[in-house]
């Protein structure tokens, strides 16, 4: 059997032959020219490294993906190279930014993601991630649209960097005023996505630690659906007005005097304007269900979309 059979894990080995198999200490003659890029910017890197710290190119070489030449070449077209600079650098270093003072863009990040991720090289996806995070912290920024809709077209559903990402999106939603344009942008299957990553907001702790004194929790919970209400359009003006009045609706003992004047069918007309308003006395009064959540969540969605210049 040949030493990238006994690394690659195909035929029955302890685990340290494999840790072992690469040392600087031997010698490494034979390199891989790697042709970054459609302008094929060429780095070179001794070829058992690259099999040691990338699953994608020992399986390549042990398939016999290249002959056994002095030098190799192999093309990575859909990378640039300055994603390729930061992934060498992590290959030798095991760090990613050579300058602290520096950070890369979303762009390059995402773009080295998507790297790591082909060629399985081991923690480079993770310590990516935690780029991001250090990204936006110094930033205060979050991933443009676009963007997103650049991430969702090459990652796995479920993937890290999708969950990342959903997480930093449903806290745009609740907290920019510039949510509902945010939202328009966005194509149907994040949007998807998104909804279901507001519903894990939990809310419901903080209602029901003032749920002794209604007034609190009043409060915390039009705050919660304040954020919400204005993404919808510049209508929403009129949203609090409508979840002030069925305030009226349980002072509805005041309406159950008309019958004594006869005029119980007036009342006729009543369940469907407490139909139509249903969710705004739900808001006021009471604490939202994670089911609840969705469905408010997806009607959220739902009227940006269709509202005004959709």
């Amino acid at each position: 059997m040949t030493a990238e059979q006994i690394i690659d894990g195909t035929i029955d080995a302890p685990p340290a032959p494999s840790s072992a198999a690469f040392s600087w200490l031997k010698p490494h003659p034979i390199f891989v020219i790697i042709l970054v890029g459609p302008e094929e910017t060429p780095f070179g890197i001794q070829k058992d490294f690259l099999c040691h710290r990338s699953t994608f190119y020992r399986r390549y070489f042990a398939d016999g993906g290249a002959d056994e030449s002095v030098e190799h070449v192999v093309r990575l077209p859909d990378f640039t190279g300055e994603v390729f600079g930061l992934a060498q650098h992590y290959l030798y270093t095991g760090r990613l930014l050579a300058d602290d003072k520096t950070v890369p863009s979303y762009e390059a990040l995402v773009g080295l993601w998507n790297l790591g991720h082909k060629l399985a090289v081991e923690g480079l996806c993770d310590k990516t991630l935690e780029l991001m995070k250090e990204c936006r912290r110094l930033t205060e920024r979050i991933p443009a649209p676009p963007l997103l809709v650049q991430v969702w077209r090459d990652t796995p559903q479920g993937s890290a960097i999708r969950l990342l990402l959903l997480s930093w999106a449903a806290e745009y939603m609740r907290l920019s005023d510039a949510r509902a344009e945010f939202a328009k942008s966005l194509p149907q299957e994040v949007l998807s996505e998104l909804v279901v990553a507001m519903s894990a907001f939990d809310m419901s702790p903080a209602p029901d630690a003032d749920s002794p004194s209604d007034g609190g929790a009043g409060v915390g919970a039009r705050k919660n659906v304040h954020y919400l209400d204005d993404e919808a359009d510049e209508g929403a003006a009129s949203k609090p007005k409508k979840s002030r009045r069925p305030s009226g609706v349980q002072g509805m003992p005041a309406s159950s005097q008309d019958p004594s004047t006869g005029r119980r069918p007036a009342r006729t007309p009543l369940p469907k304007l407490t139909k139509r308003r249903s969710s705004a006395a739900v808001v006021v009064g009471r604490t939202f269900t994670a089911a609840q959540k969705l469905e408010f969540c997806a009607d959220l969605l739902n009227r940006m979309l269709s509202g005004p210049g959709a």
